[in-house]
């Protein structure tokens, strides 16, 4: 079998303090397929983990999740910040200490979309379009906070966002015009927060789209 990581491929060997950042693919879908490591054949691993804002990847076989690419250097446990490890708090994520910082390492290049705050529970990303609030959906375990209404016309006709963990903080403001094509706002959330935001004019067209919008909700 093929074995495809985002790290390493096929390991045979000790593996100590890395993460990844990027999404993993393969053309076959039979491949042995992980944002980390494809196969363990031998050697050990510590301190692996990769970030879910921006591979998109729900777990790891190999590695420890860190849900935003705006995580701080405590989420790094084993990282030597001291001695081998840098990062800019707020700016980057970690990078070896005497080499050239890559831009990838920046939070505006380092993901897919370039959003204000850093997803955490301290400083969420800040909704002030609709294109942000459309965008929730490549970044689903990352804290989000409404920093005024948002009325939709370019996606009106929404799609819901899939598997989201997060958290959405209205701030007490208004997502107006909400046309869900299938009843709801969100789909497959698990522990999801949704709180201090109001709905307005959501046009939903059957009484089944009514009952599944109230279950997202």
């Amino acid at each position: 079998a093929q074995h495809v990581g985002g790290l390493i491929g096929y390991q045979k060997g000790n593996v100590t303090n890395a993460y990844s950042t990027g999404k993993v693919s393969s053309v076959n879908s039979s491949y042995n397929r992980d944002v980390s490591i494809g196969q363990h054949y031998s050697g050990t691993r510590t301190g692996l983990y990769f970030i879910a804002d921006t591979s998109l990847i729900d777990s790891s076989t190999y590695a420890t999740r860190i849900d935003t690419i705006g995580a701080g250097a405590e989420k790094y446990a084993g990282f030597k910040f001291d001695e081998v490890w840098g990062i800019q708090e707020g700016t980057t994520t970690p990078y070896i200490q005497g080499l050239k910082i890559d831009p990838k390492n920046y939070y505006a290049t380092g993901s897919d979309y370039v959003r204000e705050g850093r997803g955490t529970a301290a400083d969420p990303y800040l909704i002030k379009t609709e294109e942000d609030l459309y965008q929730i959906r490549n970044s689903r375990y990352a804290y989000y906070k409404l920093a005024n209404d948002i009325t939709l016309s370019k996606y009106a006709v929404w799609t819901p966002i899939p598997n989201f963990y997060g958290v959405i903080d209205g701030n007490e403001n208004k997502i107006i015009g909400l046309a869900p094509t299938t009843g709801r706002f969100i789909t497959s959330a698990s522990n999801v927060q949704i709180k201090n935001l109001t709905f307005e004019n959501v046009k939903i067209t059957n009484s089944k789209m009514r009952r599944s919008l109230d279950k997202t909700l």
